[in-house]
């Protein structure tokens, strides 16, 4: 899970958090075969100040995190629903 946004770090902040999290998760459960699954949250209706709150967001730290795993041994697999 993202968490919530806060006022008392900044976004770059917690994306780079985020990132290395992800990467981190990937890179683990990648040596058992398993794949991270990430799931944007509605952050208006569902669960308010969610930080990964839409699809396109998503994708974007899917594919930062994709461009390195490809350095990493084993492979990572990310997802997102």
């Amino acid at each position: 899970m993202s968490g919530l946004k806060t006022g008392e770090h900044s976004k770059q902040a917690m994306r780079a958090v985020y990132v290395d999290n992800l990467r981190h998760a990937a890179e683990n459960l990648g040596k058992h075969g398993i794949t991270a699954l990430i799931e944007p949250v509605n952050s208006i209706i569902s669960r308010p100040g969610y930080f990964m709150d839409n699809v396109d967001k998503g994708s974007y730290f899917l594919l930062h995190q994709l461009a390195a795993a490809e350095q990493s041994r084993p492979a990572a697999q990310l997802a997102h629903l």
